[in-house]
Formats: structure tokens, C-alpha cells, sequence
């Protein structure tokens, strides 16, 4: 079972848990289940069948693999404006090659190679932006060669690719739809369309890295060919090559780590639904994952010892102005990386498995990108100051107190691990969307919260007029393919209740951002944008979403300054006009059809079209019903147990996971506590409640005190009515693990930090 609330995913043995497994479950867990799959005595005997003539060939065909990725990662490097040493690119790259095997995959690669890099001169921004360049283009290239291989191997056998191919399309397709109007809208259509051309012109003067990334690519398909071929005393054929394709494709996916588990997993399906024996594969893959390790080790004891043996500091390295070099990259990637939150935060993908679905949050990687790279600047300022100091220190104690629960989680119960992953590594992304927004302070030279607020709201507004004109198709009788839109709309989110709950965080974004002068301060605009969330929040059927929503627009006209009160309470008209439609709109078109139908039979008494495609049986997708006995059931099933739980362990809790992992134990489906307030209290009892309480009420006060200062008027309405709504809503849902909220809770709470007060103590630009 399955709960989208938030980042919820109930763990239950079914393959629907690796929906957010952390990168050593995946890896461990794949694994294991390849190898009670396989048999072990043929994968042994297989192994040691593998000739030193073999291994040699395949070695040096991997380290030409590794040897031309490390010449386009110099490459990319001069093409950013940045050359240095060739000892200084050895190290950072070797290390950062390493960094994959003990610190999430690409993560740990860009934020190693900047903290190296950093060391000679090289901003921290050219070395995450360039990784993750590196890291595309090769997964792009993989990923053609795959979809190509997999049409040539499956399409009339084992995948439904016409289900894929919509679902890929529903998801991207909107992605591309909702990025467009977000940047047509803020840059104009001429702006926008010279950047799309001067970006593309970037890209495509960059063809050397596309062109070392085919060779490295084509060698590492040699090296899997050659081990194959020789195991398996086959013969290559497009069949093998493609299916080889599709295995490097997943192993290159950073789900793991180095592609362990994966790309062992995927050589025994894939290669064995062509009739390639499991030995065979497996032992294919752990060769090449043993090959490429050894070579990873090579190359970092080497890097390391270049590093120790080095001068003190490293040479600066050489800078090309006319390509970018001393340009502010640091500032830019923390602004970029805002935006391209901003819009991802929207989007949750699913892919389909035997049996089940993995289900992720696109922006996720990002997010602990954020947090890794403000980490960096942290240790290079030497200075705690995006966030207030309470607010900095109360992050950690919760921090603190997540760690405990675990702790008291795995003496009572042992290893939860929904606790783990849903709870704990779910409280490590969070602080990375707390990060992305936070780090805004390094990058507001030109007013870059606004310009991210403004984004987040346009995109949120372009989800929501997406769902609007899918649901007006589907009303038209337009039948969707299954896994792509559904009533009662629920956007990206997977589920109704957190939909909405994004488009009242969309509101909030959409309403401070107009205040501070996005928009141009166009009032058409906004109000556009109130109705199309309104009418999204309407028919997403969620009750405490709704509310919350209108509440939401109560206050902010409460919370407004006299002067734009006016304009305020026609925002509330606009609204409450757009609610009295949507009620009365159903009522409307089924007297239109009946009235149709009644003509139609008077005229045709023989029957036949009544000249609408409407019908009552669709209308019903339009009206909002009050009664959901089973929902309401469920939650309030959750919270009387919850409580109960909380009465059994007051001080400390019983822990995190305790609840999910007590039904488990009586044998009862899987459930979690819809309330905020008793979760806390239940998993981390009164201590739990207390530090997370005290940071709450430590936000409200600074919402009231930036109220009373003109300069932070609007930040301050913002963030009181944005800890309203979770309050409100976070009563009845499980809400706590919201990325939205948390990350313009990241953006809101930066604004007052440190730095902003000090430049405006010290006279300087207000860090609004």
C-alpha cells in the first residue's frame, strides 16, 4: 500500500518499496536478490572461466573509457573559462570518480571536485554545473542508445511501450510545456527566445565532450561485449549490443552506488529475455564492476598521492574571460539551482517494475545538491548566515532528535526501514530544499528571491491550467491513457490532498512575489493565477485543501498595508466569484444537456447524438461532495491510535517507524498517523513535540517581527500565512515532509538571516 501524502511511502515486501530506497538499500538489496536468484555454483564456475586474456583486453578498453572521460572533463572545464594544472584535473577528477562508491553517486562527485578545485581558483559553481553537464550528456547518449535497443529488442514482446511511451510524454511533455510559459512569461518572447538560441549555441559549441563522451560510451559496450562473448561462447549481434544499451543505461542512473545491484539486476532480465543465461549475465556485470573498480583505485591512489605531494596551495588555475572565465559562477549556480527547483518541485516520475513502481521527486537530486554546495560555502565563509541563528540552531536540534527516535526505533523494533528511508533520509532532502532556497543569499545581487518566488508561482500556475485543460478534455468524453490524468485532479503529486496543498503554497508565492514588484506588478496576472489554483484546488475534491485555501486568501487581505488593501479585497472578490461558478457550473451544464437531449428528441424521435458531448455520468467529476466515510474513517482511525501510541511513550516516544511497524506486527494493512501534531508526539513523544514546537513558534515570531518593519512587510505575511496554512492543513494530513513548503519556508527564513541584516546594518543593498 501506498500513501502520497507528502514523501509518505508505507514500506510493505512488494517491489513498491524502492520508490524512495536510499542508494546502499538499492545496491545491497538488488544484490542479494541476484544472487539467490542465480545459481551460485555456475556463477562461480562461469567466473573463473573468464580468460586472463579476456580480463586484459577488457581492462585496457576501460581505461580508455575512463582516460576519455577525463579528457572531456577537461575539456568541459576550458569550455567554462577555467584550465587548471594537468596534476590539479587528474586529482579532482580521480577523487571525484571515487567520491561515487561513498557519497551518493554524482553528489558526491560535483561537490568533491569543487571542494578541490576550489583550491585553485576554480569556482564552486563551474565544478557542480560541469559535472552534471558530464553527467547528462552521458546519460542522454545512454539513454538513445537504450530506448533504441529496447525498441529493437522488446517492442513486440515485453514492454508496453505504447503505455510508456504516454506516460513519459504526460510527465516530460508537461515539464517542457510548464517550463516554457515560466520563462516566456518572466524573460518576454523575444528574451526567451534569444536565450533558448544563445544556449543552444553553448551546447553545441561544446560538440568535443559529446564526441569524447560517444568514445568513452563505445569502449565500456567493447569491454561488457568481450566478457560476454567469451563466457558465453556467443557470437556479437545487434540483439546482445542493444541489450548491453539498455544494462548500461540503468547502471549509469545514480540510484546506486557505481551502479552496483542495478546493473547486475538488469543484466539477468534484459540479457536473459534474449536467452543469455543468468551466470553468463552476472558474471558479465560484477567483471565490469570489478574492472572499473580497480581502475576507480588506481586512479585515486594516484590522485591522492599528486594531492599529498603537491605545493601548499595549488597553482590558480588559467582564465579565458571570453568564455565565461570570472564570471560569477558560484552566485549564478545557487540562483539556478533555485529556479530549476522551483519548476522541478512540481514533478514526481514513476517507472514501472514487475510488480510495483519506483516514484520520485525529479528535484530531489538537486535538492541535495543545494545542500552539499551551501555546506562548501559555509566552510569557505566561515559563516552560518543564511538562516537566523534560532532557526539554524532549531534545524539541528531536529536533526538531533530525528537520530534519536531512529535510535529508539531500532532497540524496540529493529531495523524500520520505512523509518529509515521514508523518515530519515526523507529529513536529509528536506534540509537540501531548506538549502536551495537559504543559499539565495550568496546569489541576490538583482533581487533573485523575488525573480525564484515568481518562478515557483508561474509554474505552479502552469501545472494547475494543465490539469484544468486535460479536465475539460476529459469532460468532452477524451479518454486518457491509464497512469497519466486522473479525476479528482492531483497534478504531479500523486495525491489530491498534496496538490492542493501546492497550490496554496503557489497562492502564497504568487501574492508576495506581486507585492515586491514581480510581474511588473501586473494585477491581471496574479488574479489569473488565483483562479486557475483555485479551480485546480476545486476540483482536486480535498476538503482541507479547499478551506485552507480560502483561509489563505483571509489572510493575506487581513495581512495587507492600507495603501494596497483595495486591490487586496478584489483579489477576494475574484475569487469568491470563481467559487460561486465551479459550485454552480455543474447544475448549469446538466440543464444544458437535458434541455439538448429534449430537442434533440423532439426533432429525432428515432434518437441518435443530442449534440453535446456531455453526459450527467461526467458531469459528476465536476461536483464537490462533502462526504468521504471511508477517508474520513481511515484518518480518524489513525489519529485515535496515534494518540493512544503517544500516551503509551510520552516523553521519548516509540520511535520512528513504531506506528507503521506496530500494524505490521498485529497484521493489519499499512497505515500512518494523517496528523502532524500526534505523529510527532507518538514517533518522538514530548521532547519531539517540544523542539519542533519551539521552532515553530520561533518562525511565527519572526513572521510578526518582520510585519513591523516596512522593508520585510510582505516576507512577513507571507511566511505567517504559509505556517497557517500547514498548520491548518497539517491537523488532518500527514504533511510535515511537504517539499514546497519547506522550500519557500528555505527562501522566506533566508531573507531575514544574518546577512541580510548585517548588509543593512552596514548601509548596504537590503538582501530582500
Amino acid at each position: 500500500m501506498e500513501n502520497h501524502e507528502g514523501m509518505i511511502t508505507v514500506f510493505a515486501p512488494n517491489p513498491r518499496i524502492l520508490r524512495n530506497i536510499g542508494y546502499t538499500a538499492i545496491s545491497l538489496g538488488t544484490l542479494v536478490f541476484v544472487f539467490f536468484v542465480v545459481d551460485l555454483g555456475a556463477l562461480q564456475e562461469t567466473l573463473f572461466s573468464v580468460r586472463a586474456g579476456t580480463l586484459a583486453l577488457s581492462s585496457a578498453l576501460i581505461l580508455i573509457s575512463v582516460l576519455a572521460a577525463l579528457l572531456r572533463f577537461r575539456v568541459v572545464l576550458k569550455s567554462f573559462g577555467y584550465l587548471p594544472s594537468w596534476r590539479d584535473t587528474f586529482v579532482a577528477f580521480s577523487l571525484g570518480q571515487a567520491s561515487n562508491l561513498i557519497f551518493l553517486n554524482i553528489i558526491g562527485q560535483s561537490l568533491s571536485r569543487a571542494a578541490i578545485l576550489s583550491q585553485a581558483k576554480v569556482p564552486a559553481g563551474v565544478s557542480v554545473i560541469m559535472t552534471y553537464w558530464e553527467r547528462g550528456l552521458a546519460a542522454g547518449i545512454l539513454f538513445l542508445f537504450s530506448v533504441a535497443g529496447g525498441w529493437f529488442l522488446f517492442a513486440n514482446s515485453l514492454l508496453n511501450l505504447q503505455a510508456a511511451a504516454a506516460y513519459l510524454i504526460y510527465v516530460f511533455g508537461s515539464l517542457m510545456v510548464v517550463s516554457t510559459i515560466v520563462a516566456v512569461t518572466i524573460l518576454g518572447p523575444t528574451a526567451a527566445r534569444s536565450r533558448a538560441k544563445y544556449w543552444v549555441g553553448v551546447g553545441l559549441r561544446m560538440w568535443p565532450s559529446v564526441a569524447l563522451t560517444l568514445i568513452s560510451q563505445i569502449c565500456m559496450l567493447a569491454a561488457y561485449l568481450v566478457i560476454l562473448m567469451q563466457v558465453g561462447g556467443i557470437s556479437s549481434s545487434l540483439a546482445i549490443i542493444s541489450a548491453i544499451a539498455v544494462v548500461m543505461f540503468a547502471a549509469s542512473l545514480p540510484i546506486s552506488f557505481s551502479g552496483w545491484g542495478v546493473r547486475e539486476l538488469t543484466s539477468v532480465q534484459i540479457l536473459g529475455a534474449i536467452g543469455i543465461g543468468s551466470s553468463f549475465a552476472v558474471t558479465t556485470a560484477i567483471a565490469i564492476g570489478l574492472i572499473s573498480l580497480v581502475v576507480l583505485i588506481l586512479f585515486s591512489l594516484l590522485g591522492m598521492w599528486l594531492f599529498v605531494r603537491r605545493a601548499a596551495s595549488a597553482a590558480p588555475a588559467a582564465i579565458d574571460a571570453g568564455v565565461g572565465g570570472g564570471f560569477e559562477w558560484t552566485s549564478f549556480t545557487t540562483l539556478f539551482i533555485a529556479l530549476l527547483t522551483s519548476v522541478l518541485i512540481f514533478f514526481q516520475v514513476r517507472l514501472a517494475t514487475s510488480g510495483g513502481a519506483v516514484t520520485a521527486n525529479i528535484s530531489d537530486v538537486i535538492a541535495i545538491t543545494a545542500l552539499g554546495l551551501t555546506f562548501l560555502l559555509i566552510l569557505r565563509q566561515r559563516s552560518f548566515a543564511i538562516f537566523p541563528r534560532f532557526f539554524s540552531l532549531g534545524l539541528l536540534a531536529i536533526s538531533a532528535v530525528f537520530i534519536l527516535a531512529l535510535a529508539i526505533g531500532w532497540s524496540r523494533y529493529g531495523l524500520n526501514q520505512w523509518a529509515i528511508v521514508n523518515r530519515g533520509f526523507g529529513w536529509i532532502i528536506i534540509l537540501g530544499y531548506l538549502a536551495a532556497g537559504g543559499a539565495l543569499v550568496w546569489a541576490d545581487k538583482s533581487n533573485g528571491r523575488v525573480l525564484v518566488l515568481w518562478s515557483f508561482a508561474l509554474a505552479g500556475a502552469a501545472v494547475a491550467g494543465l490539469e484544468l485543460a486535460l479536465l475539460l478534455a476529459n469532460l468532452l468524453n477524451v479518454n486518457f491513457p491509464a497512469d497519466t490524468f486522473v479525476v479528482p485532479l492531483r497534478g504531479y503529486a500523486g495525491n489530491s490532498n498534496a496538490f492542493a496543498l501546492q497550490m496554496i503554497m503557489t497562492v502564497i508565492a504568487a501574492i508576495t512575489a506581486h507585492r515586491l514588484g514581480a510581474g511588473s506588478g501586473s494585477r491581471t496576472l496574479l488574479r489569473v493565477i488565483l483562479v486557475i489554483t483555485l479551480l485546480a484546488t476545486f476540483y482536486s475534491l480535498s476538503r482541507s485543501g479547499l478551506g485552507t485555501f480560502l483561509g489563505a486568501i483571509f489572510l493575506l487581505i487581513v495581512l495587507s498595508t492600507r495603501a494596497e488593501r483595495r486591490e487586496r479585497l478584489f483579489d477576494g472578490l475574484v475569487v469568491a466569484a470563481a467559487v460561486l461558478v465551479v459550485v454552480v457550473l455543474p447544475d448549469i451544464l446538466s440543464a444544458a444537456v437535458d434541455l439538448a437531449s429534449q430537442m434533440n428528441a423532439a426533432v429525432n424521435p428515432s434518437g441518435g447524438p443530442i449534440g453535446l458531448p456531455l453526459d450527467n455520468r461526467v458531469l459528476s467529476h465536476m461536483e464537490f461532495s462533502a462526504s468521504r466515510s471511508s477517508s474520513d474513517n481511515e484518518r480518524w482511525q489513525s489519529i485515535l491510535a496515534g494518540w493512544n501510541l503517544w500516551r503509551e511513550y510520552p516523553v521519548f516516544g516509540a520511535g520512528l517507524g513504531a506506528f507503521v511497524q506496530n500494524r505490521f506486527d498485529a497484521g493489519l494493512p499499512a497505515l500512518i498517523i494523517h496528523s502532524v501534531p500526534v505523529w510527532i508526539g507518538a514517533e518522538l513523544g514530548v521532547l519531539g513535540f517540544g523542539v519542533i514546537g519551539a521552532v515553530f513558534i520561533g518562525l511565527v515570531g519572526l513572521a510578526i517581527k518582520m510585519l513591523r518593519d516596512t522593508e520585510y512587510f510582505a516576507w512577513g505575511a507571507g511566511l505567517l500565512v504559509m505556517l497557517a496554512a500547514l498548520a491548518v492543513s497539517g491537523s488532518v494530513h500527514d504533511f510535515f515532509f511537504q517539499r514546497s513548503f519547506w522550500f519557500l519556508l528555505g527562501i522566506f527564513a533566508g531573507v531575514y538571516g544574518n546577512a541580510g541584516l548585517q548588509a543593512r546594518r552596514s548601509g548596504g543593498e537590503p538582501d530582500r
